[in-house]
């Protein structure tokens, strides 16, 4: 366990949780079941290029999941307002409340509260971890200059491939879903609670295709009780959750028809505990 994902995250008091563009059910329930997790403890922020769309919104804390990943600098901006209008901008506190005065020249209307944008720059984060994706394709903003001296660490099921410029800390391991994945990962170093326990479920039984996949094994059935056993809950809503997670709950409910599945054994490959890799990104292949 010494090279444990727990142990690994000790050492980082700050994280910031990428998602890849257009991602997949599984891909935002681990995201967002890790970020719950870490949030107990840590400074953390999740963010995904692309909007959310209603296939999510059954997952606890999409709601956190901004476009933005900067964390860094407060940007405040006017669109569809002509920046030549503008004469000058001060500040003062002298009454202890921050004030950001901008005066328009003469005969020019001040901003509106629709030309008023807020957005964040920069990344202040110790800590990148990018959730499942390939490529540079699904984290385009990773090459950006603002995440340089960030350590970057990658979970998913298969390797990903990025610039050899990045060193990438890969914590990718064989597994039917990165929610699988990140339930023994969460495991090493907190508990689930309901929220983190229901969002993995539905992670994992997207991610394996209802248990159909071909990597489907006895610790995903091990590590999905615990979740139940966790309260772990389901979809009230048969129809609603087929249609979102491409799962029907009553499938769960037989997998799992033992009155107390055995957890106390639940643990991960032994070779989840071998030394994570270090390696410096490959170019992309067209």
């Amino acid at each position: 366990m010494e090279n444990s994902f727990g142990n690994f995250i000790k050492n980082y008091k700050s994280a910031l949780i990428l998602l890849p563009q257009n991602p997949q059910l599984d891909f935002v329930a681990s995201g967002l079941s890790l970020f719950l997790a870490l949030k107990k403890e840590y400074e953390v922020n999740i963010s995904c290029s692309s909007p959310m769309t209603v296939t999510f919104n059954r997952l606890v804390g999409v709601d956190k999941i901004r476009e933005s990943y900067g964390n860094k600098n407060l940007v405040i901006s006017f669109e569809n307002y002509d920046a030549t209008a503008i004469e000058r901008v001060s500040a003062d506190s002298d009454d202890g409340l921050f004030r950001l005065t901008v005066v328009t020249k003469e005969n020019y209307d001040p901003p509106l509260d629709e030309n008023l944008k807020i957005s964040y720059s920069g990344v202040s984060s110790q800590l990148v971890i990018l959730i499942g994706g390939r490529d540079q394709k699904d984290f385009p903003q990773i090459t950006s200059s603002e995440f340089e001296g960030v350590k970057i660490v990658h979970i998913g099921v298969t390797e990903i491939s990025l610039p050899s410029s990045l060193e990438i800390i890969s914590f990718a391991r064989p597994s039917s879903s990165v929610s699988e994945l990140v339930a023994f990962y969460i495991k090493e170093f907190t508990e689930f609670d309901s929220d983190i326990a229901s969002n993995l479920l539905i992670g994992i039984y997207s991610g394996s295709r209802n248990f159909t996949s071909s990597r489907v094994s006895v610790d995903t059935f091990k590590i999905s009780g615990e979740l139940l056993g966790a309260g772990g809950r389901i979809p009230s809503t048969n129809e609603l959750a087929r249609r979102q997670t491409g799962f029907n709950p009553a499938d769960l409910r037989s997998a799992f028809s033992m009155e107390k599945p055995d957890v106390e054994s639940t643990n991960p490959p032994s070779e989840w505990m071998q030394t994570p890799k270090i390696y410096k990104g490959t170019k992309n292949i067209s």
